[in-house]
């Protein structure tokens, strides 16, 4: 027997063993919560936790507000992403695996350290698609880079949505329901309290937490900077196609509500009842409400949307002037060049079809817009009109947004226009996220490939970061980016290369004020 060969593979054998233990143990992380501890994975030096909850069960108090979770003994595994909330749509970017459930309220963690007193930047993830559908499960939402490359904690969420957050029951249901039409804005504020109590345990600054936010999730920062509840659970703004200026009022929510419950086949005040027919059959109860004819530039169930309930929304996120409670927040604000072309392109809109969509949006004012578009853009097709119309109907939100912030005087605010173009596909409504997110591996078929995709993405998410460390969102990579203010509209160009321009949409916003929108 040669003793050396067996003595070497005998060693082997346990270095092997210790060596794979070793590596077992760096796949996955325990981290505590104030609920119980929890195990996540560790992958490319970074922590992940997914469908951590930061709410009760909301099964039997639906409409309700909910509250902080119960606590648990064991070590929770944590490394798939939870249910997401009942919603209208399964298309779009949203996993389609994940189950949908009432009990959505989870969150999901990226961070490059645990319990190491990092005090890293905390940003906080406000999903798209309106106030009805998404999640916080996305390829193009994935925190590991940001967090890897950018040493910052990442979190996104899952919150209620459409006729389950935002069906306003209190004219119907009395004081008990008087938050309903709100319950997903204040599963958001519910999602901020548990980053405040837990996330120093990963390594992140509870003092230093950006909310930021795409299309709809822009307009959930929006109301946020508006809610008393929300204030003090963050220090910076980030909105992104998606300014919300004015929401929906108590009268028109609880007309919206007695239509829900006639569409139920219930009385009046049979707010008991609604609560427990299935949720499927809620959402066709939604289905089945007449939705109100939103702007130019919106889609989908506009009624669905947080409500000025004089509690939890006081007034209008911005409107008539920015929200002084949240002054002193610094904000970047901003759209792509084309928000509307991938909404309006398919099928291509002939004269009569575009004059119809803007009349039913804008009524008498679509004649005026179509004149002063056409001599402004001689010779563009319906749908090419249709899109700058659209765009710039959306467009001014921002604008306004960024006027009334800046006119405060207590914090800056910047502002962009993102213009990058796929090779393909024009700059359209949320192709700016993976680039945010840093994410472009994760995202080519929308980001492009290209040397120049990959250079944007690593100077937009640096700018992305640095407003996160500093309230200042400039870089070694890019030009001075100065405060917007209403004289000089200083702008961010975002494209292959950044540059500075003052007040690069003058033409849009003098015929959008023309028309009186």
């Amino acid at each position: 027997m040669n003793l050396d060969l067996t003595r070497r593979t005998i060693l082997g054998g346990v270095a092997a063993a210790i060596i794979g233990r070793a590596q077992a143990q760096d796949e996955t992380a325990i981290a505590e919560t104030a609920s119980g501890r929890i195990r996540g994975k560790r992958e490319n030096g970074v922590h992940i936790f997914k469908g951590v909850p930061y709410g009760a069960p909301t099964t039997g108090r639906r409409f309700l507000p909910s509250a902080k979770p119960q606590p648990w003994t064991n070590v929770r595994d944590a490394f798939e992403y939870g249910p997401r909330a009942f919603q209208f749509r399964t298309d779009g970017p949203v996993n389609r695996s994940q189950p949908e459930s009432e009990d959505c309220l989870v969150l999901n963690v990226w961070t490059p350290g645990l319990r190491d007193n990092g005090k890293r930047p905390v940003m906080f993830w406000c999903h798209d698609g309106g106030f009805a559908y998404g999640a916080g499960a996305s390829p193009r939402t994935d925190g590991t880079n940001l967090a890897r490359k950018h040493d910052v904690v990442v979190v996104t969420i899952n919150h209620r949505l459409n006729i389950f957050g935002y069906l306003y029951l209190g004219e119907a249901g009395g004081s008990e329901f008087a938050e309903s039409g709100n319950a997903g804005m204040m599963d958001i504020v519910l999602a901020l309290h548990w980053v405040k109590d837990n996330i120093a345990n990963f390594g992140g600054d509870p003092n230093n937490v950006t909310i930021f936010g795409q299309s709809g999730g822009g307009s959930k920062v929006s109301c946020l900077m508006a809610m008393p509840a929300a204030r003090g659970l963050f220090h910076k703004a980030i909105v992104q196609s998606g300014s919300g200026i004015r929401m929906i009022e108590r009268e028109p929510a609880a007309a919206t509500a007695a239509e829900a419950l006639a569409a139920a086949g219930l009385g009046k005040h049979q707010v008991r009842e609604l609560q427990q027919i299935r949720p499927e059959r809620l959402l066709e109860v939604a289905g089945a409400i007449t939705h109100f004819k939103g702007g130019v530039g919106t889609s989908g169930p506009q009624i669905l949307r947080p409500v000025v309930d004089a509690r939890v929304l006081p007034t209008h996120p911005f409107d008539p002037v920015a929200p002084r409670i949240s002054a002193s927040i610094p904000m970047i604000v901003g759209t792509t060049a084309q928000e509307t072309d991938l909404i309006y392109r398919e099928p291509p809109l002939d004269e009569a079809a575009m004059r119809a969509k803007l009349k039913d949006s804008v009524g008498d004012a679509s004649d005026r817009l179509i004149e002063g578009y056409r001599k402004w853009m001689p010779g563009v097709s319906p749908t090419d009109l249709y899109v700058a119309i659209s765009t710039d109907g959306m467009r001014m939100r921002a604008i306004t947004q960024s006027e009334r912030k800046a006119a405060l005087g207590k914090a800056p605010v910047y502002m962009y226009l993102f213009q990058f173009q796929h090779p393909v596909q024009k700059a359209f409504h949320t192709i700016d996220i993976p680039f945010a997110f840093d994410n472009v591996d994760l995202n080519k078929n929308t980001t492009g490939s290209g040397p120049e995709s990959y250079q944007l993405a690593d100077r937009h998410s640096r700018a992305w970061v640095a407003f996160a460390r500093t309230g200042n969102p400039g870089h070694a990579g890019i030009p001075e980016w100065p405060a917007f203010d209403a004289g000089d509209r200083r702008t961010m160009l975002i494209d292959k290369e950044w540059m500075v321009e003052g007040d690069p949409l003058s033409e849009g916003r003098r015929l959008m004020r023309a028309a009186g929108i």
